[in-house]
């Protein structure tokens, strides 16, 4: 379902209530590549409040409060994500670049905006075959991290490709501040109230998506 924040004079963009995909286990279910809930600015998610006015009392009430999703996306330079849901649990790097069979990371990045599709350039490390540098679209990125799929070569410019033996280390490892899985739900702290959260989202929004607390 799709709407408009009515409150909002100045940029109507229409967002939808649908999630791009199911996180209620801290990821991107179903997905080729492990896409967490610390990647939902990068997948255009933001928290949203939406209001509208009362014309008989001239109040304003909330018809909606909760998150939404748009289609600008934004993945950063350095982005790495793993076709192993396990390299995030508390196991040692030695142990967990194992468990890997394909690992992708942005080694260039231009958001999207209204007007522009943005670029990705990254490196593609698959057991076995190395690593091959491709670049596409934002957009082609976010399929290419939900299906594993890497586009036709015309539509992507296939940079350069090394074997294992000379990418040594071939699979890098991700030392985001927010490499773990959401743990704690809204159990963690009851009395956190919807005005509350709304609020301290905004001052730090990393730090509620990483505990889980919208859940």
């Amino acid at each position: 379902m799709e709407f408009k924040a009515k409150d909002v004079k100045s940029d109507r963009i229409e967002r939808s209530k649908q999630l791009i995909a199911d996180f209620s286990k801290g990821y991107a279910d179903g997905w080729a590549f492990i896409v967490r809930k610390c990647n939902f600015e990068a997948l255009d998610i933001i928290w949203s409040v939406y209001k509208e006015r009362d014309k008989s009392t001239k109040n304003s009430k909330i018809v909606y409060e909760g998150w939404t999703q748009g289609e600008i996306y934004k993945f950063p330079t350095g982005a790495t994500f793993y076709d192993s849901v396990r390299v995030y649990d508390n196991i040692p790097w030695s142990e967990a670049k194992k468990l890997v069979n394909r690992c992708i990371q942005i080694t260039h990045s231009i958001p999207m905006s209204k007007n522009t599709s943005g670029k990705v350039r990254y490196e593609l490390y698959e057991k076995g075959k190395g690593i091959t540098k491709n670049q596409c679209t934002q957009k082609e990125f976010v399929q290419i991290l939900k299906t594993g799929v890497i586009p036709a070569s015309g539509k992507q410019t296939i940079i350069s490709t090394v074997s294992d033996a000379q990418s040594a280390n071939g699979i890098v490892e991700n030392k985001s501040e927010y490499k773990g899985l959401p743990s704690a739900t809204n159990k963690a702290n009851p009395k956190l109230t919807a005005k509350t959260k709304t609020k301290s989202l905004k001052k730090n929004p990393q730090h509620y998506i990483q505990l889980g607390l919208f859940d």
